[in-house]
C-alpha cells in the first residue's frame, strides 16, 4: 500500500508538472521554469521604460534627419506621389479622377495631417509614434500568446531594427503597415480565443483596414474567415464565424471598390493595374529586385501613362485600366510558361533577397545614406532584419506543429513572402512581415533558453542566428545585395533641385553618373538639370551618351531633339523627331516639336496637321494647344483660334496668354464688353503686362469710358515709355478732346 501511495504521489507530481508546461488556452507555449519570474512581475514597468528610451532615441534620429538630410524636405518618387495625393485630399478632392493605383488609406491619412497644417516633420513624428504603438502592442499581445519574456524580447528587437526606423523617416506607408498588421493579429487572436460577434466584427474590420493600406492583404480575407470557421467545434451551426468577418472586411474595403468603379467603370477591389507591377518583377531583364521595363518611367506618376502607351503601341487599341492590367498580367503568364526554369530561378532569387537582404532598396538607400554621412541617425539602429530571420524561421517551424492554432501568425508572415516571390523584392514589401518575424524569433529564443533541457533546439537557434549574420558577409563578398550610392546621389540631386539648389543638384547628379555611367535615366536627368541651369550646350554631352546607351529609347531621342531645337539646330533635331513620331504616332511631344520646326520653315499647313495629330494623342496638352491656337492666328483663322484658346482656358482657367488673345480677338469683333472681361482677368494675373493694359484701354474707349481708357494707356507707358500703341492712343484721345464740338464752340 505504501509503495502504491508513493507511486501515486510521484505520478501526481509528474502530472502537475506536465499541466504547468502544457499550452495555455490562448495557445501560449511558455512554461514555468523557462520564463524567469521577473518578466511577468515587472512586465509593465520594463515596457514603459523601453518606450520612454525609444521615444527619446527616435526623436534624436528624426531631428538629425530633418536637420542634415536634404531628402527630409522633399519626398521622392512614390513618396512624392503620396504627398501630392494628400495635398489634393486636403484641398477637398476626396474623389480622384482615376482609380487608385496604390492602396488609398495612407494618402488619405496624410491628407488629414495636411488639413491640420502639418508638414513633413509632422509626418515623421507621427510615424515614430505609430512605431512605438506597434512595439507596445507587439509586447502585450506577445505576452498573452507566448509569455512575458517573449513579449519583452520582441519589443526590444523591434525597436532596434533599422528597417522600421528608416521607414518612419519617409513619406511611405511602412509604419502604418506595421501597426495595422499587429492590430489585425491582436484582433484575430481575440476572435480565435472567443468568437463573439463583436470580436469577429473587429477582426474583419481591422483586416479590411489592412487591405486599404496594403493591397496584398486581400489574400488573407478568405483564409482568415476559413480559419475562424474551422476553429469552431460546431462548424455547421457556426457558419456565422465566417460570414461576420467577411462582411466586416467587405464593408471596410467597399468605398475603395466603389470609388474605382466610379472613376473608370471597371472593377478593382482596392487598386488598379497590379498587372504592371507583376510584370516589372517578371520579365527577361528582371533580377529579383526592382528592374524597370524599357520605355517605362521609374516614376510612379508617369509609370501608368507609359504602360498605357506601351499597350497602345503593342496592340493598336485604345487602352483602358482593365485592358492594360490584363495585358501585362498575361505577358507575365507567358513568361512563366515559356521560360519555366529561369522563372523558378528568379523566384528563388527573390526568396533569397527576402531572407538575406540588408542593403538593397528600390527608392531610399539607408545604408548608402549612412556611408555618405547623410543618415547618421540611422547608424544608431544596429539590427538588420535578416539577423532575425534565422530564429524566426525556426519559430515558424515550431508553430507549424499546430497550424490551426497559429494560423494568424503563419498567414500574416506568408502573405509578404508570397508577394515578394511573385512580384519583386523590396524592403517595403518585406516590412509587413516584420512583426510576425520578430515574435517568432523571440519565441524561438526564449523557448530554447533552458538549453540543457533542449540542447538540440538551443544549438539550432544559435546556428540559424549565426547563419543569418554570416549571410551578410557572404553577400558582400559576392557583390550581391550591395548598397547603391549612385541612386542616393540621383535622389539627393532631385531633392536639392526641388529646393532651388540647382548647382548642388548638378554636382550630386554628376557624382551619381560617374558611379553609374551606363544609367540612361541618370544621363537624362543630368541633361535636364544643365538645361535648367541655362547650360544647354553642356547638356548635349550626357544626352549623346544616353543615345549611345539606348538608341531605341524614344524619350532619349526626344530629349536630344528638344535640346537641339532649343539651340536652334533644327537640321539635327528634325530627323530625330520624325523618327520618334514614326515609332510612336501618339508621341505628342515629338509631334509638337516637329510642328514647331515646320512652322519656322514656313510650312504652316503641315505644322497645323502635326499639331492636330499631337492633340488627338493628348487633348489636355495645354502648351501644344496654345501653340496651335497662335499658329491659327497667324493663318488668319480667328474663329478656329478662338475655339482653341477657349479650350486652353477650360484646361487652365489662369492661362494669361489665352485670356489676352481672347480679349484681342473680341476687340477685332468690336465686342468691347467681352474683351474687357477677358483682359481684366489677364491683368489680375499679370498686372505689369503692357499689351494687356493697352487692350483694356482700347476696350474702355470703345465702351465710351475715355478717361478710364486713358488711365490704362498711361499705366502701360509708365511700365514701358517706348510702347508706341499706347502713346499714339493717348495722342488721339488728346486730339479728340481738343476738337470743337457743337456743344463746345471755339
Amino acid at each position: 500500500m505504501g509503495r502504491s501511495r508513493g507511486t501515486l504521489d510521484r505520478q501526481s507530481r509528474i502530472a502537475d508538472a506536465v499541466r504547468k508546461t502544457a499550452p495555455t488556452p490562448a495557445g501560449a507555449e511558455s512554461s514555468v521554469g523557462v520564463e524567469p519570474s521577473w518578466a511577468p512581475r515587472h512586465f509593465a514597468l520594463i515596457l514603459v521604460v523601453m518606450g520612454v528610451v525609444a521615444l527619446a532615441w527616435r526623436g534624436a534620429v528624426v531631428y538629425d534627419y530633418v536637420q542634415r538630410n536634404p531628402l527630409a524636405g522633399t519626398p521622392i518618387n512614390d513618396a512624392e506621389t503620396y504627398w501630392a495625393w494628400a495635398e489634393r485630399v486636403a484641398a477637398g478632392h476626396l474623389l480622384q479622377e482615376e482609380p487608385f493605383f496604390s492602396a488609398p488609406l495612407y494618402p488619405y491619412l496624410l491628407g488629414l495631417v495636411r488639413v491640420g497644417g502639418g508638414g513633413l516633420a509632422a509626418v515623421y513624428v507621427l510615424q515614430v509614434l505609430l512605431d512605438l504603438a506597434t512595439a507596445g502592442l507587439l509586447g502585450c499581445v506577445g505576452r498573452k500568446r507566448f509569455g512575458a519574456l517573449t513579449g519583452l524580447l520582441a519589443t526590444a528587437v523591434f525597436l532596434l531594427l533599422q528597417e522600421p526606423v528608416s521607414a518612419s523617416l519617409r513619406v511611405l506607408p511602412g509604419s502604418l503597415h506595421l501597426l495595422l498588421v499587429t492590430v489585425t493579429w491582436a484582433a484575430l487572436l481575440a476572435a480565435q480565443a472567443r468568437a463573439s460577434v463583436g470580436r469577429l466584427l473587429a477582426s474583419g474590420a481591422t483586416l479590411g483596414l489592412l487591405c486599404l493600406a496594403y493591397a496584398p492583404a486581400l489574400l488573407l480575407v478568405v483564409p482568415v474567415a476559413a480559419v475562424l470557421f474551422l476553429h469552431s467545434p460546431r462548424r455547421r451551426r457556426d457558419l456565422w464565424r465566417t460570414v461576420v468577418p467577411l462582411a466586416a472586411a467587405g464593408a471596410v474595403i467597399a468605398p475603395a471598390t466603389v470609388h474605382n468603379w466610379h472613376a473608370c467603370g471597371e472593377l478593382f477591389w482596392v487598386q488598379a493595374v497590379s498587372g504592371v507591377t507583376l510584370r516589372l518583377g517578371n520579365h527577361p531583364g528582371a533580377n529579383g529586385a526592382y528592374a524597370p521595363l524599357p520605355e517605362m518611367s521609374v516614376h510612379r506618376k508617369d509609370m501608368h501613362a507609359d504602360a498605357a502607351r506601351m499597350y497602345r503601341v503593342a496592340t493598336g487599341e485604345q487602352p483602358s485600366w482593365k485592358k492594360v492590367d490584363r495585358y501585362f498580367r498575361e505577358e507575365t503568364y507567358h513568361y512563366w510558361r515559356d521560360h519555366p526554369l529561369p522563372a523558378l530561378k528568379l523566384a528563388a532569387r527573390k526568396a533569397y533577397y527576402f531572407l538575406s537582404s540588408r542593403n538593397y532598396s528600390d527608392i531610399y538607400q539607408p545604408r548608402a545614406e549612412i556611408d555618405a554621412g547623410w543618415g547618421c541617425g540611422l547608424r544608431w539602429t544596429p539590427l538588420p532584419v535578416p539577423w532575425v530571420l534565422g530564429p524566426a524561421l525556426l519559430g515558424f517551424g515550431l508553430l507549424l506543429r499546430h497550424p490551426g492554432r497559429y494560423a494568424p501568425e503563419l498567414l500574416l508572415f506568408a502573405v509578404p513572402l508570397v508577394t515578394v516571390v511573385l512580384f519583386w523584392y523590396s524592403p517595403r514589401f518585406r516590412l509587413p512581415a516584420v512583426p510576425m518575424m520578430v515574435i517568432a524569433a523571440a519565441w524561438a529564443v526564449t523557448h530554447s533558453m533552458p538549453w540543457r533541457a533542449r540542447p538540440v533546439l538551443a544549438s539550432t537557434t544559435g546556428a540559424l542566428l549565426a547563419v543569418s549574420i554570416l549571410l551578410g558577409f557572404v553577400n558582400r563578398a559576392q557583390g550581391f545585395d550591395e548598397p547603391d550610392p549612385a541612386a542616393l546621389r540621383f535622389h539627393l540631386a532631385y531633392a536639392l533641385d526641388q529646393q532651388g539648389r540647382t548647382a548642388e543638384a548638378i554636382a550630386q547628379q554628376q557624382q551619381g553618373v560617374s558611379l553609374r555611367p551606363a544609367d540612361v535615366y541618370g544621363q537624362r536627368s543630368l541633361a535636364e538639370l544643365l538645361i535648367k541651369a541655362g547650360r544647354p550646350v553642356e547638356a548635349l554631352v550626357p544626352l549623346q551618351r544616353a543615345r549611345i546607351l539606348a538608341p531605341a529609347d524614344a524619350r532619349v531621342r526626344r530629349d536630344l531633339a528638344r535640346t537641339l531645337f532649343q539651340l536652334r539646330r533644327f537640321d539635327e533635331a528634325e530627323p530625330l523627331l520624325a523618327e520618334a513620331a514614326a515609332q510612336d504616332p501618339n508621341d505628342a511631344g515629338s509631334l509638337s516639336l516637329l510642328a514647331g520646326i515646320r512652322q519656322l520653315r514656313g510650312q504652316r499647313e503641315e505644322a497645323c496637321a502635326l499639331y492636330e495629330q499631337a492633340l488627338d494623342a493628348d487633348p489636355a496638352a495645354v502648351v501644344i494647344r496654345y501653340a496651335y491656337a497662335n499658329l491659327l492666328l497667324r493663318l488668319e483663322r480667328p474663329d478656329d483660334a478662338r475655339r482653341q484658346f477657349e479650350w486652353v482656358l477650360r484646361l487652365d482657367p489662369r492661362h494669361v496668354g489665352a485670356l489676352h488673345n481672347l480679349g484681342m480677338l473680341a476687340l477685332q469683333r468690336d465686342d468691347y464688353a467681352s474683351a474687357r472681361t477677358h483682359l481684366e482677368q489677364a491683368l489680375a494675373l499679370n498686372p505689369n503686362e503692357v499689351a494687356v493694359l493697352h487692350g483694356l484701354g482700347v476696350a474702355c474707349v470703345g465702351l465710351g469710358e475715355r478717361e478710364r481708357g486713358a488711365e490704362y494707356f498711361r499705366r502701360a507707358l509708365a511700365i514701358d515709355p517706348k510702347y508706341v500703341p499706347s502713346r499714339e492712343a493717348l495722342e488721339r484721345l488728346d486730339e479728340a478732346a481738343a476738337r470743337p464740338t457743337p456743344q463746345n464752340p471755339p
